[in-house]
């Protein structure tokens, strides 16, 4: 597949003036909407090298966001290949050229990267002013998930255990408030909104006395039509809630009567039966045959549907309506609480999430004014890139840091929507028709605010050329977000305005065989499930585009979109099995049975006397036990005597792993697998656990397992991720068995993992979701898995006021009990169903603006798939289907049976054979063809076998002592180490040791002394006279005859590094390395030097020098072969008395 060539050139183009403008008009700050594919990234590298070029900024001052770090990568690249491009150039002044030659030294001056990112180097600037501890560090959004659930849990073991009188409000209401995760989780997530709560009376008791009792009089009409036994196709929706509210009422009640008064908890319970009954938007539709008599089902019918509708009084729809408003600033008074509390411990304890650094920055820029200021010089030109998916506080740091403060900290905060930026300090770049990250706080609302003033105070261009797609593309796009299901032509409150995609016509001589245009796919015409039709459509795809593979094109030209997450793993299946290459992107961690069951086995390692994890793993995907052998194994257990020859008289417990004796007390399969399980155990507690994991993964066998399944290249790829998590952990201290056992539960449940076997490999099928394809492009589009997502229930809403207020409101709810089912309501503001039809037409516009980020991804080929059943709603791809249909061509895509996998027939010793061949390589693989030893190892040994008369050495090299003596530091290892390297500098003429005068080199050799022996530790314990020892002693060799020699040589080396092989005396070769002090080369040869700080006074020194004159042996012979030239002398030289024996 080929890239499109286009024939205009750029002064043609028809927003030529706005790209000018860009690269030219550096003093004023500008907004570009740019549109899809029209080449913004270029724009924005090409304004940075402008501002280069012409000297308005160094890149030390220039910012550059981005919404994703490979973006930040990739602008990265281009900013300095176009820096290196430009000064290649002719075109150039001196004056230029030499800011562009320095730019490209200073390259990484310039901040390029996430926002995130930013915030964190503006908060370390200024950690103090912040309220911030200089070293706090981010948190991963898998780490923020298990800190705010472990907050969460903490948060109310408190109000348990202080008795909090909180509590008893949520008792009377009837709500755990363990069930506000929710509500706590979103709150947390935005700290820049308030959420307004307000004082409602509970709903009137008069009423309700009302309402209750029409409520029990339907019931026991209910009752009286309910069948004693279910139906034979099971019971209907109605019947099932109302056999759970009669039951309910038996069990706990609510009273009866209009003379009985409720209290608190009957009216909680009054309250969540009439949510349980609450019908649908139809209403409730029995089947009327599952009922005893039909009329009698219609009347229940008919009444329970009249208790929600219009009445004499509140009906129960709005008594509820009423309820959820009474309880909701209990419930939101109680998660503000806790978020605010969860922030601070933030704070104090320095680890910030994503969503702090945001907020925080924030904080500091509007309250700080001279901190805004001093950072607003240092980073003095910013440039956002997709800002139309900008969280609305990266809005508030980027006007506050572009803008000068006014006053000081005593003048209050500044509000941002009141600031003007410098000009030319403020370049951002989006399009409002790719706003899709709502769900990440992206608000189109607050995009219209900012573009409004950028016309106050700078410019707004816009960007309209298409240089990625091809005309047909074009065409389409244009045809259908122009029309009523499209863009308006002027901006709405929840819409952008519709801009023209202006493709360019494709050069002439283009190759014909590469397809181009739009066509749709019709799906599922025999297949009526959603599943059937899905896997039905993945593999045409898959046949589709093997084919085409197989016929010249490359895997890499081919994307495959899906609207949600879920079904990308279907789609992986199908093009697995047809063997094209593929890599998946946001679907999470692929968990096969085998990290699941390890997950188990780990269990069992860490309880090992925990019956029920035994059992577990004893019956799972690794021991394949069914509970029969396990019954058999407990019945052989008890008729069986305990071994005479043990201690105990008692039997161990039936699934006990740490028992030790299982092979010999029964012999049943059960505990055969125990003793194995025992073994491993054993080794578990031996082990770290990263050593065991890699040791149980091999024993089993499952990586190859894993890469021989279904998805087999994700599932393997999922447990190098987990192996790889559990070694990460090891290496922070945390080599427990019960920290890997959390490591893989966390890898598991990473959100955001991708984990392919081949990581890097760039030739494939890219397949993801639509949220994940958002500036991304290839050849051939397709957009797969039509099938409409069910509707989902609007839990929040955001409105943002003219004065720059926001405010949340939430729908708090608990899930349902079936996933097809809606959320259940707990609390909710009044009028909420204002702001959930409010928050409804937001999401639809942002519909639409997905459908247009999935229409403009293409190069050359567009592919809409379309469901197709006439009992199914229209596809998720909505009108591009149709269009596509209309304005390129109906394509049914052909089926292919994929490619049979090879049969492989062995008999079990066969197999058995083949494991022992693969172990017996395994080990010939893990023997070491050579063995690395120390020169100074080898000379002691050597040593001591001459001592005593050839036979073995008496004992194994000792190093040295750190100190040779508590009371005299001028011995030992750390002494003769700082001897070693003053004389080293020295030898490297570091400024003395010629001929300076003795003033000026004492003065050297007390810096340099004073540094080393700080460094090693001793000037803490000994003291500073132990300077003017060291220097006495390094001065006393310099002034020696050795050192006018070393200063006469033709060629000098200190402390130099060898290895050289020689045979081994173990079997295998040795490689011996080591490092000679001083070696200098006179006219006749090499003289090596081996510096010894010990005293010869004391005892042993003849056995030791001995062992001195070996290891230079061995240094010269290494030398020798080494530089190819002869050691003509060798000498040890003792630097405390200045004696030396040489030879």
């Amino acid at each position: 597949m080929t890239v499109l060539e286009f024939k205009l050139p750029e002064d043609r183009l028809p927003d030529a003036g706005a790209r000018k403008a860009i690269r030219e008009d550096l003093e004023t700050n500008i907004l570009v909407e740019a549109g899809a594919g029209s080449g913004k990234t270029t724009a924005l590298v090409g304004r940075m090298v402008r501002l280069v070029v012409t000297g308005t900024a160094e890149t030390r001052e220039i910012s550059a966001v981005t919404f994703t770090r490979k973006a930040a990568a990739e602008l990265r690249e281009r900013f300095h290949n176009e820096l290196e491009t430009t000064l290649a150039s002719d075109e150039l002044t001196d004056e230029e050229r030499v800011r562009v030659d320095k730019a490209l030294t200073e390259v990484h001056d310039a901040f390029l990267g996430t926002i995130h990112a930013f915030c964190a180097r503006l908060l370390k600037e200024r950690a103090v002013e912040a309220g911030l501890d200089p070293s706090f560090e981010p948190v991963t959004e898998d780490d923020e998930v298990t800190m705010r659930s472990h907050y969460w849990h903490d948060f109310l073991d408190r109000l348990v255990c202080d008795s909090d009188p909180v509590l008893e409000g949520f008792m009377e209401i009837g709500i755990e408030p363990s069930k506000l995760y929710g509500a706590f989780e979103r709150v947390v997530d935005n700290p820049d909104l308030d959420f307004p709560t307000e004082v409602v009376d509970p709903p009137c008791d008069e009423d309700l006395l009302r309402l209750r009792t029409e409520l029990d009089r339907l019931l026991d009409l209910a009752e009286r039509y309910l069948p004693t036994e279910e139906p034979q196709k099971g019971w209907d929706s109605l019947q099932k809630k109302v056999r759970e509210t009669l039951y309910r009422r038996a069990v706990r009640g609510w009273g009866g009567g209009l003379d009985d008064e409720i209290d608190a908890p009957r009216r909680a319970a009054l309250f969540a039966a009439l949510a349980r009954l609450r019908p649908g938007k139809n209403g409730h539709r029995p089947t009327l045959n599952r009922w005893l008599a039909r009329e009698g089902a219609k009347k229940v019918r008919d009444g329970f549907n009249a208790l929600y509708r219009d009445r004499d009084g509140p009906n129960a729809a709005e008594l509820l309506e009423h309820w959820y408003a009474y309880r909701y600033k209990l419930c939101m008074d109680l998660v503000v609480k806790a978020a605010a509390e969860f922030a601070e411990l933030r704070r104090r304890t320095g680890r910030l999430t994503y969503a702090d650094l945001l907020s925080l920055t924030a904080k500091l820029l509007r309250e700080r004014p001279r901190a805004r200021r001093d950072l607003g010089l240092r980073y003095r030109r910013l440039l956002i890139d997709e800002f139309q998916d900008t969280d609305p506080l990266q809005a508030e740091i980027a006007f506050l840091l572009a803008s000068e403060p006014e006053g000081d900290e005593r003048s209050g905060p500044r509000e941002w929507h009141r600031t003007t930026p410098r000009p030319g300090a403020l370049f951002v770049v989006g399009d409002p028709k790719q706003s899709i990250y709502r769900f990440r706080r992206a608000d189109i609302e607050l995009y219209k605010e900012v573009r409004a003033k950028f016309e106050r105070f700078g410019r707004t261009l816009l960007l309209t050329t298409n240089f990625r797609s091809c005309p047909p593309i074009g065409a389409l796009v244009n045809s259908v977000f122009a029309g009523p299901e499209g863009f308006p032509p002027e901006a709405t409150e929840e819409q952008a305005a519709f801009a023209s995609l202006d493709t360019l016509p494709c050069s002439d001589g283009m190759d014909p065989s590469h397809e181009h245009g739009v066509f749709m796919s019709p799906v599922g015409r025999t297949a009526e499930k959603k599943e059937d039709g899905r896997r039905d459509e993945a593999r045409r795809i898959a046949s589709w585009i093997a084919e085409r593979i197989s016929q010249g094109s490359s895997p890499g030209s081919f994307m495959v979109l899906t609207y949600r997450k879920p079904p990308l793993k279907t789609y992986a299946a199908a093009l697995e099995s047809h063997r094209v290459p593929y890599q998946v992107t946001g679907s999470g961690l692929t968990a096969g049975p085998e990290l699941t069951e390890l997950r188990i086995l780990l269990d069992c390692m860490a309880d090992p006397s925990n019956p029920v994890c035994v059992v577990a793993a004893l019956t799972g995907y690794f021991f394949g036990l069914d509970y029969l052998a396990l019954v058999r194994h407990r019945i052989a257990l008890a008729e069986t005597e305990p071994p005479p020859d043990t201690a105990s008289t008692r039997l161990p417990d039936p699934f006990d792993v740490t028992y030790r004796g299982w092979g010999e007390v029964v012999g049943t399969d059960a505990a055969a697998a125990l003793k194995t399980l025992h073994g491993w155990w054993k080794r578990s507690i031996a082990e770290p656990a990263d050593v065991f994991l890699g040791f149980l993964v091999r024993e089993l066998g499952l990586l190859p397992h894993a890469a021989s399944s279904e998805l087999g290249s994700q599932r393997a790829g999922g447990l190098a991720f987990v192996l790889d998590a559990v070694r990460t952990l090891a290496c922070q201290g945390d080599a427990s068995l019960l920290g890997a056992r959390d490591a893989v539960a966390a890898a598991m449940g990473g959100r955001e993992v991708d984990a392919p076997l081949e990581p890097g490999r760039e030739d494939l099928v890219r397949l993801m979701n639509l949220h994940q394809a958002k500036g991304l492009e290839a050849d051939v589009i397709v957009l797969a898995d039509p099938f409409p997502p069910g509707r989902h229930d609007i839990t929040f809403h955001c409105a943002r006021s003219r004065d720059g207020r926001a405010v949340g409101y939430l729908r708090i709810s608990e899930p349902s009990a079936m996933w097809y089912r809606p959320s259940v309501p707990l609390a909710h503001p009044r009028d909420w169903k204002k702001y959930e039809d409010r928050e409804r037409r937001f999401e639809k516009a942002e519909k639409v603006r997905l459908l247009y980020v999935a229409a403009t991804r293409a190069k050359n080929q567009l592919a809409v798939t379309r469901w197709r059943s006439p009992k199914k709603k229209d596809s998720v791809w909505g009108f591009l289907g149709p269009a596509s249909a209309k304005l390129g061509e109906v394509r049914e895509l052909p089926r292919k049976h994929p490619p049979s996998r090879g049969e492989v027939e062995l008999s079990p010793e066969e197999a058995m054979n083949r494991v022992e061949r693969a172990a017996r390589a395994l080990r010939d693989a893990a023997r070491p063809t050579y063995e690395g030893r120390q020169a100074t190892e080898i000379a002691m040994e050597e040593a001591e076998v001459a001592a005593n008369d050839g036979g073995p050495p008496a004992g194994g090299y000792e190093e040295p002592s750190l100190f040779a003596d508590a009371s005299e530091p001028h011995r030992g290892k750390v002494w003769g180490l700082a001897v070693h390297s003053l004389l080293a500098t020295a030898a490297e003429g570091a400024g003395f040791g010629s001929d300076e005068d003795d003033e000026a080199r004492e003065e050297v050799l007390e810096e340099e002394a004073e540094t080393l022996l700080e460094a090693n530790g001793l000037l803490a314990r000994f003291g500073d006279e132990l300077i003017e020892d060291l220097c006495h002693e390094v001065s006393a060799v310099l002034e020696s005859r050795l050192w006018e020699r070393v200063r006469a040589s033709r060629q000098v080396f200190t402390e130099a590094a060898f290895e050289v092989p020689r045979p081994g005396s173990r079997g295998v070769p040795e490689i011996v390395h080591g490092s000679v002090d001083l070696a200098f080369l006179e006219d006749d040869g090499w003289v090596l030097v081996d510096y010894k700080s010990d005293d010869r006074r004391t005892d042993g020194f003849a056995r030791r020098a001995g062992k001195y004159r070996r290891q230079l042996e061995l240094y010269a012979d290494a030398w020798e072969r080494a530089s190819g030239e002869p050691v003509r002398e060798r000498m040890l030289y003792f630097t405390l008395d200045g004696g030396k024996v040489a030879w």
